[in-house]
């Protein structure tokens, strides 16, 4: 798929790949849900399940794709109704439930008290949210005034299970690397700041600049995939001594390099900066420090790994 995007975009063998993709995706989801089948009463279990179902339910999307474009209506309002479908699904439920899962497989794992029935109320809000925050994705269709209303409801009910969520992590007492600190902050300032906008993005006329400005678009899901889940996902394996951690050189030029290309995507969007700045040079070298810092973790821990330290992938 990484390399068949570029030359024929959604063409024969990247559809061939992406469906063997999802298959795959709901066979190991079978065998995930046979294997634990009795992890429902833990936090962990129930959002890795929900997360799981939810990836199933998304992936309906691009297999609707093939009837819709053989039935000419391949650029036609449904089409795109379908894509943000899936990705809507994908990047505000199966991503989030999935962290939800590690996070408090990490407290239950260590017997870290917290309040559970909290947690719960968090999940479900989080997963009611879902179906009327989808119509924050199809404004640009102009529906009408009350699927405005419905998505900022949407939009209302996450921030709502985000405040639940901050008041768990407040009252919870773990200790943790002082890297993965500054990680997950950044990850669960991300997850606010995507809250945030998506309760912004109800109002007709922000839907309609988002609509016409595509950095701003890239721009959010750069928040979301990278601000939120890969910084996340990068704590986490820190934490777990999957990977080894990063020194202090090699955590600034991660964060740097994430928060700086952030901003100069949003000034791309923006024709004040556009006209009088090289966004995309300065773009590019705000870039460089991304790899950098992965560079420097993938040989932090294969060093790790071949001198038997446990702060490597051989610990686990």
């Amino acid at each position: 798929m990484f390399f068949s995007f570029p030359f024929q975009g959604y063409g024969p063998i990247s559809i061939v790949l992406s469906a063997l993709h999802t298959v795959a995706a709901w066979i190991f989801s079978f065998w995930f849900f046979k294997d634990v089948r009795s992890e429902w009463h833990t936090l962990a279990g129930w959002c890795a399940k929900i997360s799981l179902l939810l990836f199933a339910m998304a992936s309906l999307g691009p297999f609707a794709l093939g009837p819709l474009m053989a039935n000419g209506l391949g650029h036609s309002k449904w089409y795109y109704f379908l894509v943000y479908y899936y990705l809507h699904f994908q990047y505000n439920g199966v991503f989030i439930f999935a962290l939800l899962s590690l996070w408090f497989h990490t407290l239950e794992k260590r017997n870290i008290p917290f309040d559970r029935r909290l947690s719960y109320r968090c999940g479900i809000l989080l997963l009611v949210s879902l179906f009327p925050s989808y119509v924050l994705s199809v404004l640009w269709a102009k529906p009408g005034m009350a699927y405005n209303l419905l998505g900022a409801l949407g939009a209302v009910l996450q921030l709502w299970a985000l405040v639940h969520f901050c008041r768990i992590v407040k009252s919870v007492e773990v200790v943790l690397k002082p890297q993965v600190r500054v990680l997950w902050f950044f990850a669960l300032t991300c997850f606010a700041l995507k809250c945030l906008l998506q309760l912004v993005s109800s109002h007709p006329f922000i839907a309609q600049l988002a609509l016409e400005t595509r950095p701003f678009v890239i721009a959010y899901l750069h928040l979301v995939l990278i601000g939120t889940v890969t910084l996340f996902l990068v704590g986490w394996c820190m934490e777990h001594n999957i990977i080894a951690p990063l020194p202090a050189v090699g955590l600034l030029s991660l964060v740097t390099g994430f928060v700086g290309s952030e901003l100069l995507m949003i000034a791309q969007g923006i024709s004040f900066f556009y006209n009088r700045m090289n966004l995309p040079l300065l773009l590019f070298f705000f870039s460089i420090p991304l790899p950098i810092s992965f560079g420097m973790l993938a040989l932090r821990s294969f060093a790790g790994r071949s001198s038997g330290k446990p702060t490597a992938l051989a610990g686990q």
